[in-house]
């Protein structure tokens, strides 16, 4: 069990260091071969003390919960501007605009469906086609 604890946090250590030898290669402070080459000089044999070992498994978590809490508190401050209707709208028109975009494009419906029906249920007040 301790080995596969060990494994788990010294994964959790390497995607933490490759995310911030990429977030460098990304904003251009170093040139991408030398983060590889930094990269590859890593140990992956880590073997985190207690003290570490505690603040490593919380970290995910502690990130996640803030960037949480800070999404929480934009929203509540932009819903606390809203005093009109077209204030209103805008919210609700960006909000809409951005689920759009991170759905992406609905796919083309093309032709009409070929709709057989194989028969019929008759009910007081109701009919239930068997359709392929």
């Amino acid at each position: 069990m301790l080995e596969r604890v060990t494994t788990h946090r010294t994964f959790q250590t390497m995607l933490f260091l490759m995310g911030g030898l990429l977030t460098t290669a990304v904003m251009g402070e170093e040139k991408p071969t030398r983060n590889a080459s930094a990269l590859k000089q890593l140990d992956t044999d880590i073997l985190a003390t207690q003290k570490n070992a505690d603040q490593l498994e919380r970290m995910l978590y502690e990130d996640s919960r803030t960037r949480l809490r800070a999404a929480n508190r934009r929203e509540t401050n932009a819903w606390k501007k809203i005093e009109n209707q077209q204030d209103w709208e805008d919210y609700r028109n960006l909000r809409i605009t951005a689920l759009r975009q991170s759905l992406g494009s609905l796919p083309d419906l093309g032709t009409k469906p070929v709709i057989k029906t194989t028969g019929e249920i008759q009910g007081t007040g109701y009919r239930i086609e068997k359709i392929l």
